[in-house]
């Protein structure tokens, strides 16, 4: 949750900008909601953070796969997305 945000995003690049995307904004056009968003070297990296070793299923995957299609057409760059599973490292 979002202890594990904040952890998380403890750990991003020092020189990464972080983008705070609305959930609301997302759900309208059938996208996934984002963990943790944002730019590193012209790259828009999405993580979905998972506590848990479980994996995301198909529907939570393709709307992922939509949001990453959209914003990526948003920002004109490339977008990752990335599963973080459990704490990273201190």
């Amino acid at each position: 949750g979002h202890h594990l945000e904040r952890v998380s995003s403890n750990k991003l690049p020092k020189d990464s900008v972080c983008l705070l995307i609305s959930p609301q904004f997302l759900r309208e056009r059938n996208c996934g909601q984002i963990d943790l968003s944002f730019f590193h070297k012209n790259i828009l990296y999405l993580l979905e953070l998972k506590s848990s070793p479980s994996k995301i299923n198909y529907i939570q995957k393709r709307r992922l796969e939509n949001s990453a299609t959209l914003l990526g057409e948003l920002f004109n760059c490339p977008v990752l997305i990335k599963v973080l599973k459990g704490l990273p490292n201190a």
